[in-house]
């Protein structure tokens, strides 16, 4: 019976789909990335939102985190962090955090 109970569970269990950011939001993520890039040897900490694909069904969760960045990897689409995990830029849906108050003529929201 607890096979069949865990396969029910599985099956009700929900994921959401991948995001579609708008142009606007994707030139904006771009932007963050590139200066976060370029200035970034500080070590922010900046806060992350990014979509983890689920292992077993269609699908996955967004989670947010806050994250200590050592490097940004434009040629391999990756950021490092100072526990040196790394996370896929495809995976980024939102970029926050203080850091990013000092790129010219953004919001920091």
């Amino acid at each position: 019976m607890r096979g069949f109970e865990e396969a029910i569970d599985e099956t009700t269990r929900r994921t959401q789909t991948r995001p579609e950011l708008s142009q606007e939001e994707c030139d904006r993520l771009n932007a963050q990335l590139r200066f976060l890039a370029e200035h970034g040897a500080c070590s922010p900490t900046i806060q992350m939102t990014r979509f983890v694909p689920d292992a077993r069904k269609h699908g996955g969760s967004l989670v947010t985190e806050d994250v200590c960045v050592r490097r940004v990897s434009l040629t391999k689409s990756t950021i490092l962090l100072q526990d040196r995990t790394e996370r896929f830029l495809d995976d980024i849906v939102c970029l926050q955090g203080e850091f990013f108050e000092a790129m010219p003529g953004e919001d920091p929201t």
